[in-house]
């Protein structure tokens, strides 16, 4: 029998995901993916340098209004000489009819700043109308005249190109994927929860350390958001999947802590926040187990649930799928 759609509406976050994919650490594998004939040219052993402050001061007078992630990146050319180019890329999600100006005052800030330096623009677009592709702002009036073009990638350009993506070993074309899976599942949340644990589970098979597979599940994990009760079948399914291979992985509970933990602190801004949503999380979570393996909660095991600090909570979730009966939980001792 089939689940029905659950109803419940979640919010994408395309901004948080690719501000965490989008690293110095992962820049070259971003610039190899969308850039190829540029990453040949850059002398990648001298690094990369994000521009924060400077970005700021670029940015800040255009941010009202529209939702975007921005980078600034020094980097350094195979020449053997000091020239250094500045690679702006942003990452639009939204159509957006002032995109092309403010792409074009990016530039002329960035001028002010470092004067004649190169400068190449990037705009990543991943709305969902194939047709708006903006490449440049253009003005004008009695004789004077401006024409700017930047590059773009239109991210709705790989739809067709799913299988090869997902084959790649470049961590942005499965992120593209789950991009591109993100819009396309929307509403439909028992699609978006198996690729998402495709997506996911197919890290693992890359080959790469533990700790960045583990960084970049963290990071995919802003898209493709689930409702609630879909999103615990996504923990629980991923914590059974890290123990049958036998890998270093985070328990259920823990995961759905750390996801609230992390909406606690976008909204609230406070470690305080952050540790009550956390642990409260990890609650409702373990409620949430035992419901569906021993049936509804009587209110002397909700209360004990209360009572339970966090190390408790998570040696409990670890026991759910070998108790056998709720007395071995050890709740009311708790």
């Amino acid at each position: 029998m089939s689940r029905r759609p659950s109803r419940q509406r979640v919010r994408d976050d395309f901004d948080g995901a690719w501000k965490n994919m989008l690293s110095e650490r992962r820049f070259a594998s971003f610039v190899a993916f969308f850039m190829p004939e540029i990453h040949d040219q850059i002398d990648w052993s001298r690094g990369v340098e994000f521009l924060e402050q400077e970005l700021r001061a670029i940015t800040r007078k255009s941010r009202r209004g529209h939702r975007s992630v921005d980078r600034l990146v020094k980097v350094w050319l195979k020449d053997g000489s000091e020239t250094w180019v500045l690679v702006h890329v942003e990452i639009q999600s939204q159509e957006d009819a002032g995109f092309p100006l403010r792409m074009f005052q990016y530039r002329y800030r960035a001028l002010d700043l470092f004067g004649e330096r190169s400068l190449m623009c990037l705009a990543i677009l991943g709305d969902i109308n194939p047709d708006w592709r903006p490449d440049g702002y253009s003005s004008r009036f009695w004789g004077t005249e401006i024409d700017f073009k930047f590059r773009t990638v239109k991210l709705m350009d790989y739809a067709d190109r799913l299988d090869a993506l997902e084959r790649s070993e470049n961590p942005f074309a499965r992120f593209v994927v789950a991009h591109l899976k993100t819009l396309q599942t929307q509403g439909d949340y028992e699609t978006r929860l198996q690729w998402k644990l495709r997506l996911i589970q197919g890290l693992y098979d890359m080959g790469l350390p533990d700790e960045e597979v583990g960084q970049l599940g963290h990071d995919f994990d802003w898209l493709l958001a689930l409702p609630d009760p879909l999103a615990l079948r996504y923990h629980t399914t991923m914590t059974q999947f890290e123990e049958e291979r036998a890998m270093p992985h985070l328990s259920t509970a823990e995961r759905i802590g750390r996801d609230i933990g992390r909406k606690e602190g976008r909204e609230e801004g406070r470690e305080e926040g952050r540790m009550e949503g956390r642990v409260e999380g990890r609650r409702e979570v373990l409620r949430a187990l035992i419901a569906v393996k021993f049936g509804p909660l009587t209110d002397e095991v909700l209360a004990g649930i209360n009572r339970l600090t966090e190390p408790q909570i998570d040696r409990i979730a670890t026991s759910i799928l070998t108790a056998n009966t709720l007395d071995e939980l050890g709740i009311l001792a708790g």
